[in-house]
C-alpha cells in the first residue's frame, strides 16, 4: 500500500476528522474504529504507512503540536497540558522532550528570548518567521544541530 493512498482513504479522513473533533478526550482504537468505519487492525495499517505511526501515536503528536503553539503564545505548561488533553504537567513533558529536545518550560523560555511576547506580537528587532525549534535556537545564538531534533528510536540505555 503505498502513502498517497492510504492518506486519501476514506477511513483515514473519517479517523482524522473524528480526533480533530474530540482532541482534548482520550480516543480508544476502538472507537476510532467504530468512526472511521473499518477495522481496529485496517486503522492501525492505514494510519502506519500514511503517518509512519499508529493513531494514539499521531494523536499525542497533534496534542504535543497544540501545546507548542500555546507555548508559543506565552501559556503557562501546566494549562496548555491540561488544555491539549494531557493529564498534567509532568505528561506534557514526557512527550514534548522526546520530539523537540527540550522541555516545555524551555521552549517558552527560548520563545520569548526570541522576542515573541504573552500576546504573541514579536519584537521590532525579532524575526516575524520565528516558527520552529532550530530557527528558535539560531536566534538566541544557540547552535542549531542535527542532535537538537529527536531521533524516532533510541537507544536502549546499557548497564553501565
Amino acid at each position: 500500500m503505498q502513502r498517497r493512498t492510504a492518506s486519501s482513504d476514506p477511513a483515514v479522513g473519517r479517523a482524522l476528522e473524528y480526533l480533530r473533533d474530540n482532541s482534548a478526550n482520550n480516543v480508544s482504537l476502538d472507537q476510532l474504529a467504530d468512526a472511521s468505519g473499518t477495522s481496529k487492525f485496517r486503522l492501525v495499517r492505514l494510519f502506519r504507512v500514511a503517518f509512519g505511526v499508529g493513531p494514539h501515536a499521531f494523536q499525542v503528536s497533534q496534542r504535543v503540536a497544540a501545546a507548542r503553539r500555546l507555548l508559543e503564545r506565552g501559556v503557562a505548561p501546566i494549562e496548555a497540558a491540561v488544555e491539549v488533553g494531557l493529564f498534567d504537567q509532568s505528561h506534557l513533558h514526557r512527550h514534548f522532550q522526546p520530539r523537540l529536545g527540550v522541555t516545555p518550560r524551555e521552549y517558552a523560555s527560548l520563545f520569548r528570548a526570541a522576542g515573541v511576547t504573552q500576546r504573541g506580537s514579536t519584537r521590532a528587532d525579532a524575526s516575524p518567521n520565528t516558527h520552529g525549534l532550530v530557527s528558535l535556537m539560531k536566534s538566541v545564538g544557540k547552535p542549531a544541530t542535527k542532535s537538537d531534533v529527536p531521533s524516532r528510536r533510541r537507544k536502549a540505555s546499557g548497564g553501565s
